[in-house]
């Protein structure tokens, strides 16, 4: 950490617009403006905290500083120890960082479901519709995939003809859906994070393979129910 300003989290460098190297203003307990220079961003996702060394301190406003809070790592029991802080005088409050990580965990968790959810549903509703919409294209195909059948196509050959097509439009979609879908999934996550909670916004390359696996596979159990109907094309089916 550098003796010389102060660092921001990536939050509040978003909120304010300033980067490392940029001047910022700051106010103590009298409300005197100090202009300090922004020595680095990191990241971080909740709260607004900013922290400079003592050295950076005494040269930002001309004391140095006053240690009123201490760090404690690796605490057994916090409860413990509160109860014993407590009895010193000065003492306000006792952040338990178990608990707060544990909040967080339970609201990630609470996500994680809607988010699942939401795909089931997804899913449900892209059953029926692709299944829709492979059969009517095999019924719109009937004559021509008749015909292909009394030419000397095998059942396989037939099959395959229709299902190259599958491919095609499947692949279209997947790329289709993971560009589009980044690019409102980054949308909606910037509307949703707060000047205290942020979110991870870079996108994941495994949750697209991810994304991309699921709807291959969907797909393909979707389009075999579809194809049976291939092995039982009547010649009546050309007319």
């Amino acid at each position: 950490m550098s003796d010389h300003g102060i660092y921001i989290n990536r939050r509040t460098s978003a909120f304010y617009h300033v980067k490392a190297g940029d001047t910022i203003t700051i106010y103590d307990s009298a409300m005197t403006p100090y202009d300090v220079k922004v020595a680095g961003v990191y990241q971080y996702y909740f709260g607004m905290d900013l922290f400079m060394t003592g050295a950076a301190y005494e040269e930002a406003f001309g004391t140095q500083p006053e240690t009123n809070c201490f760090l404690i790592k690796n605490c057994p029991d916090a409860s413990s120890i509160y109860e014993k802080l407590t009895e010193i005088n000065g003492f306000e409050n006792l952040n338990n960082t178990a608990e707060t990580r544990s909040t967080y965990q339970n609201l990630s968790s609470a996500l994680i479901i809607i988010t699942l959810v939401l795909i089931l549903a997804a899913g449900v509703m892209a059953y029926f519709i692709l299944l829709n919409l492979a059969n009517m294209y095999i019924n719109q195909k009937k004559r021509e995939l008749t015909i292909m059948r009394i030419n000397g196509f095998t059942t396989r050959e037939t099959i395959l003809y229709v299902a190259r097509e599958a491919v095609i439009t499947t692949a279209l979609g997947i790329i289709l859906g993971i560009a589009l879908g980044t690019g409102v999934a980054y949308t909606i996550l910037g509307f949703l994070e707060q000047r205290q909670a942020g979110f991870v916004l870079t996108p994941s390359p495994s949750a697209w393979l991810f994304s991309a696996l699921i709807t291959a596979l969907y797909s393909f159990v979707i389009y075999s129910i579809a194809l049976k109907k291939v092995r039982y094309l009547k010649l009546t089916d050309i007319n």
